[in-house]
């Protein structure tokens, strides 16, 4: 669960103001909470934390202290937002996540200094259109909900860099996604997207994107222009290829292909010389491509659950400190592991070799203190 970003000036902490002070005793005596307050310099109640107090509703008193910068109504029972959360002119950063929301009132869209929304783990069926008028916005959590869609204005939030989308039910994107060019994470993972709009293109900033267990089962050749991605998560889709502008993605440095049927890699993923991370488990291969030994940073790859019968003699020359073959068609131990100088950890499990001769095999690996599982 996330902290409250914490950067609201309360540093002497003063005395709240006769004002501010009268309100939250009217709030004690409605709801039996005495929350948590942070002061700016002059006592004026800037942050509300009103976290894990058994509230099914927000008392109306909150919407009373009108300079709140940060408001916290975490893991409650809350069903709504009251519409006079307007009233709320200053806040920054609203945090709703754990509760029971079913939606989020239209005058939401009028907070228009919020930098950060936290709706994480609640009812929410949609989202109201109203919450593209957030042109400060620069997070929003909406992952576990029920979403379906988003609006389709999506895309004037020119602000945001963080989205977080997963555990929902939505179906497609707006094609205004790709407006969104400041935005650096996405997540989507746990969905049910068959395809991504060519539009994404124009994330031209996105770092890191999370596609994984949804139905996706080709993209469009605009998601090789991604070139800022360093993270790529397309675990447990419908891919049934990996397009050659793979190559393009030289940023990368962690990719996550596990549980697609690819049968094959691109030469071109020779290309990622940035990479380090690389899971291909449960792809169907047979084989890999000569370009692999150009995955110079390489040190964790997983190769689980193939039909590998063989590897290129490039592999040999990787720098790998991590590598699983478990699973795997291979009829003869590789000999080519001894030549693994950095090699920390192996699992060679339930391949087609000799088991007879594996201690005799593995020694020099296991001389320098690899671990290897046979």
């Amino acid at each position: 669960m996330r902290e409250p970003s914490g950067h609201i000036e309360e540093q002497s902490n003063p005395a709240v103001t006769v004002r501010d002070a009268k309100i939250l005793d009217r709030l004690e005596t409605v709801s039996g909470v005495r929350p948590e307050v942070g002061t700016d310099t002059a006592g004026n109640v800037v942050s509300l934390l009103l976290d894990n107090c058994g509230l099914d509703a927000l008392p109306e008193e909150v919407f009373e202290l009108r300079d709140i910068r940060l408001l916290s109504a975490r893991d409650n029972c809350l069903r709504g937002v009251p519409d006079s959360v307007a009233c709320l002119s200053q806040l920054r950063e609203l945090q709703l996540s754990g509760n029971r929301i079913r939606a989020l009132p239209i005058q939401i869209g009028q907070l228009e200094h919020l930098k950060r929304l936290d709706v994480e783990g609640n009812e929410l069926a949609a989202l109201p259109s109203t919450i593209v008028n957030l042109s400060n916005l620069d997070s929003l959590w909406a992952n576990n909900n029920l979403l379906t869609t988003l609006p389709d204005g999506l895309g004037g939030l020119a602000r945001l860099r963080r989205l977080y989308l997963y555990a929902n039910r939505i179906r497609s994107l707006p094609r205004t996604i790709g407006n969104l060019s400041n935005l650096v994470c996405l997540d989507l993972k746990r969905n049910a997207l068959t395809e991504i709009p060519e539009t994404i293109s124009g994330l031209t900033r996105l770092v890191e994107l999370n596609l994984w267990d949804n139905a996706i089962a080709s993209l469009p050749d605009a998601f090789w222009e991604l070139e800022s991605l360093c993270v790529l998560n397309l675990r447990d889709n419908a891919l049934t290829e990996l397009n050659y502008g793979i190559g393009n993605l030289r940023n990368l440095e962690a990719l996550y292909l596990d549980g697609n049927a690819l049968g094959c890699l691109p030469a071109s993923i020779g290309s990622l010389t940035k990479l380090r991370t690389l899971k291909l488990n449960r792809c169907q291969l047979a084989a890999l491509p000569e370009s692999i030994g150009g995955l110079k940073s390489l040190r964790k790859l997983w190769l689980r659950e193939n039909a590998l019968a063989n590897l290129p003699e490039t592999f040999w020359g990787l720098r790998l400190r991590h590598l699983d073959l478990q699973l795997n068609a291979l009829c003869y131990f590789p000999s080519g592991l001894c030549r693994l100088d950095e090699l920390e950890t192996v699992w060679l499990d339930r391949n087609g070799f000799d088991r007879a001769g594996m201690q005799s095999h593995t020694k020099p690996l296991r001389a320098r203190g690899c671990d290897v599982s046979y």
